[in-house]
Parts: structure tokens; sequence; C-alpha cells
């Protein structure tokens, strides 16, 4: 009966501490107690400041305003939007980040919200100003809405373009998904898909190839944008090049993946599999790596483009001049404003 006892007793104290573990709120836990909310990006906190940046240096204010302490729902878009990589680089470079804590506990700069005339900010809000704290762009619907990179990514462009920004292709990037009755899915089988995955990722209005086997043999999957391109114009064109027949009526149990030393080759075994890329990136570098090395680092940010000049000077791999340090800026260009980020030159 002792022995019970002292049981019980062991296991309410290590369930009370596991409950305490598991079920811990990481807003207690944040340094200031906004570090989830905020992201990654490298925010300027004084309002006056920033909106005097912005006129020096014709860049908008991207104002991301937040409860202190973040809720679940602002720990989500700090945590799946707002760390993401490509898309902090370009609100680092592109914009001047403004981030202004509501709610809860009072900001230092609370003096200095009359400066902005954009109304009233909710619990979690976006917005991008102009140097006078106006709303430089129709207010982006947040509260719900601005869930997603692909969302806020199409605002910065609309930004961008209005204010005669070139619109940087790793930031185009973001936003190729198309609706869902748009996106199709064809499966070629035959040939090489080394060649393949070369080949249809060039294309204008492919979003993503996958190297595999169908039943035993050679094949390449294709997800497409279907307002762009269509099979009758892929069928063409595999005809044209010889790559192959098309599934008719595909299979899942009839096909697996091929391994990873297969999936786009021809950067899979040099330094650009050492970089981080999104699936699209690596499709546009893996289809012109060959035979057009501008075009490929054309899909890159500055910051992954410095990375691999890094990563080559530390395993001394002989670059092409314009991976060079000291010619980097005049060697990136961007896309100017309008220009069709999947279109094949």
């Amino acid at each position: 009966m002792k022995s019970f006892f002292f049981t019980s007793i062991l296991l309410f104290i290590l369930f009370f501490l596991s409950a305490d573990a598991f079920g811990k709120d990481p807003r207690k836990y944040a340094k200031d107690g906004t570090a989830f909310s905020k992201g990654t990006i490298k925010w300027n906190y004084d309002i006056g400041a920033a909106l005097k940046l912005s006129k020096k240096t014709n860049k908008k204010v991207l104002l991301f305003a937040t409860e202190v302490p973040g809720c679940h729902a602002c720990i989500r878009f700090g945590k799946n939007v707002l760390s993401d990589t490509l898309l902090d680089e370009a609100i680092e470079s592109e914009f001047i980040p403004l981030f202004l804590a509501v709610g809860g506990k009072k900001n230092k700069n609370d003096k200095d919200r009359k400066l902005l005339k954009t109304g009233n900010l909710g619990w979690q809000a976006v917005r991008i100003l102009s140097s006078d704290g106006k709303d430089f762009i129709t207010k982006p619907k947040t509260n719900g809405k601005l869930k997603t990179k692909e969302v806020l990514a199409m605002h910065m462009i609309e930004a961008l373009k209005k204010n005669n920004q070139d619109v940087p292709n790793y930031l185009l990037g973001l936003i190729v998904s198309p609706k869902k009755e748009q996106l199709k899915e064809v499966t070629f089988k035959g040939h090489c898909y080394w060649d393949c995955e070369v080949k249809f990722g060039a294309l204008e209005g492919v979003l993503k190839t996958e190297a595999g086997k169908y039943n035993k043999g050679e094949a390449t999957r294709v997800w497409y944008d279907e307002s762009k391109l269509n099979l009758s114009q892929l069928n063409l064109m595999v005809k044209k090049e010889k790559l192959g027949v098309s599934v008719k009526s595909f299979e899942p149990s009839n096909y697996s993946k091929a391994r990873y030393s297969d999936q786009k080759h021809a950067i899979n075994k040099n330094i650009y599999s050492k970089i981080i890329m999104t699936e699209f990136q690596a499709m546009k570098a893996n289809a012109f790596f060959k035979t057009n090395k501008g075009k490929a680092m054309s899909y890159l940010s500055p910051r992954q483009i410095i990375t691999l000049n890094e990563l080559s000077e530390k395993q001394k791999i002989s670059f092409p001049e314009y991976l060079k340090k000291d010619n980097l800026t005049s060697s990136y260009k961007p896309y100017k404003k309008g220009t069709n980020l999947l279109k094949v030159q």
C-alpha cells in the first residue's frame, strides 16, 4: 500500500511537470514577448526615423503591427510568413521594415503614432506606407486573410511596380502558384529524365518537374499552369525533341520518385546544391545552368549569390567573373517590372 501511495505521488509530480512543459505558452518564454511574432526580419522600431529614411531612399515603409505579447495566430504568421528567407531578404532590401507593438505593454514610440495616417491598426496588420505615413497601396487585408507568403509577396510586388522599382526575380518566384483549377500534372515516360527536366524546366508555365520511374522505365512528372501552357503544347515539344510519350492514364502504383542524386542533375553535384533554394528556383537553375549561366543566376537572390561566391572561394572552384564580389552589384540584374518570370529567352 505504501509503495502504491509513493508511486501515485511520483506519477502526479511527473504529470504536473510534463503538463507545464507541453502546455507552456511560447509567448512567456520569448525574450521580449514578441520574438516569435515578428519573425526573423531586422526591423526598425523608430517610426519617425523609418519615415525619414523612406523619404531619403525613396523606398516605401513596410509596417507590421502585432500584439505584444503575440497571440497564437500572430506567432504562426511570424513563424510561417515572416521567417521565410527570400521574403525577409526582399522586405529588408526593397522596403524600410517597421515593427509596431499594439496592445499589452506600451511601446516607447507610442507618441510617434500620430505620424502614421493609416487609420486603426488591429491585432495583426501589414501596411505599405509612403514617407508621409499614408497608405501607398490599398491596405493589405489581414486578420486571417494574410496567412501566406504568396499573398504578402503580391502586395509587395504591387507596391514596387507602383513605385517604379525593379521587381526582383526571386520575389516573383514566390507567387508562381496558380489557382487550383489551373494547376495540371502530366507524366512523360521514356528518354533520359535528366534531359527532360532541363527541357521542361525551361518552358514558360512549367512550375515543377520531378525525375521518376514508371513501369520500371525512366519518366518525368511535370506540373504546369494551364493558363500559360496546355497539354497539346507540351506534347508538341516532346514530339519535336523526341523526349518520349505522355502517360494517358497515370497509375500512382506504377510510379516511384527517382533517388535524390538523379533530381535536377545539372546542378545536383555542383555548388548550387549547397545553397537553400525553392523548388521553382532549383528547376530554373537546373534548366539553364549548362546553356545560360547568367539566366540561371537571375533566379537567385543577391544573398544566395554571395553564398555561392563564398562557397566557391572555400572550395577553390573557378566561377565566371560575374560571380566575383567586386562585380556582384553590376552583375545582378533583376527583371524589370512587367517582365514575365517564366518567359524563355
